[in-house]
């Protein structure tokens, strides 16, 4: 096996069944590494060799408990300058501007600047046609709205809630003391 990484902890590699073509050719291989901010994640590949059946899947080893992060952003500097480190499992929303990126199944990490997820989200919503009625209204809102945000035209409230504390807004530096951390309590429904 060969070097993967100095930053690597732990390193396996398996062969087992195929879920696909049902033939012992499937390679597992893991890595535990250690990433800035997010903490311990276990990185996971499948390949067969014999179907061509590939997977991947990041597992986050680390929790720092639940947490809910606000952040007030009011121009562009705040736009450009800001960046967002999300975690799968965080919920990332604007009650302000009303969209909202939930967590679920195939839910992704993302690391941008903000103005990078303003683009995203107008995307989304521009991606959204066909719409009628009060809904279309709505969309064109949202997208008109959101791009006065991305100007630094129209302020707005940005909310990261995440189960496992692995996410961050990370302001310009100065502005700090806008973002505000609570620490949540632990439930039985995660």
């Amino acid at each position: 096996m060969e070097d993967i990484s100095s930053y690597a902890e732990e390193l396996y590699e398996v062969t087992d069944e195929c879920p696909v073509c049902r033939n012992r050719t499937l390679s597992i291989r893991g890595v535990v590494y250690n990433v800035p901010y997010f903490g311990r994640v276990l990185l996971e590949t499948m390949n067969c060799s014999t179907c061509g059946f590939r997977y991947m899947n990041i597992t986050y080893l680390d929790s720092k408990g639940p947490v809910r992060l606000t952040y007030r952003v009011t121009d562009r500097v705040d736009v450009e300058r800001t960046w967002i480190i999300r975690s799968a499992e965080a919920r990332l929303y604007s009650p302000d501007l009303g969209f909202t990126l939930a967590p679920g199944s195939a839910g992704e990490a993302l690391i941008t600047p903000l103005e990078g997820l303003m683009y995203r989200v107008i995307y989304y919503a521009e991606a959204m046609r066909g719409l009628e009625g009060e809904a279309e209204e709505r969309r064109l809102r949202f997208i008109r709205e959101a791009t006065e945000a991305l100007n630094g035209l129209r302020g707005f409230t940005l909310v990261i809630e995440d189960p496992t504390g692995n996410s961050i807004i990370r302001p310009p530096p100065g502005r700090e003391d806008r973002l505000k951390e609570e620490r949540l309590e632990v439930t039985q429904d995660g």
